[in-house]
């Protein structure tokens, strides 16, 4: 037999175990019947007093159009980021598997995700001069 006793909400919970089966019995406390109601009454009064606040404060305006167009950018960038990165490794993979190319696995795969199309195609060049 196990006791579980937890702070929000107030509930106890007596779980006993039998062949692998778990009950769970709930007993109300003195105050839990108006616990339901007494959290979104709160709630509610909070995020009230906080709209009167910022009610026309012009900075919060502000704030919220340049997180906006950050955010707008940052998509963008990330985007572009992720398209060349994938290009990249499909044509690593084209290269290495298809054409047979005997490309180092790690510096390729590491240029092919920060460079893209780029760092493989500076691989290929180093390739056909003899450096690799």
């Amino acid at each position: 037999m196990f006791w579980v006793q937890t702070s929000l909400p107030k509930i106890a919970a007596n779980i006993h175990q039998n062949n692998s089966l778990f009950y769970l019995q709930q007993q109300s406390l003195p105050g839990s019947d108006n616990l339901g109601q007494a959290i979104p009454d709160a709630a509610a009064n909070l995020t009230q007093s906080q709209l009167t606040s910022w009610a026309g404060n012009h900075w919060i305006l502000i704030a919220g159009i340049v997180l906006v167009v950050l955010a707008v950018i940052v998509l963008f960038l990330v985007r572009q980021i992720l398209i060349n990165s994938v290009l990249g490794l499909i044509v690593f993979a084209i290269a290495k598997f298809v054409f047979n190319i005997d490309l180092p696995l790690i510096p390729s795969l590491i240029l092919s995700i920060v460079f893209g199309l780029a760092g493989i195609g500076c691989l290929l060049v180093l390739k056909f001069l003899g450096v690799l």
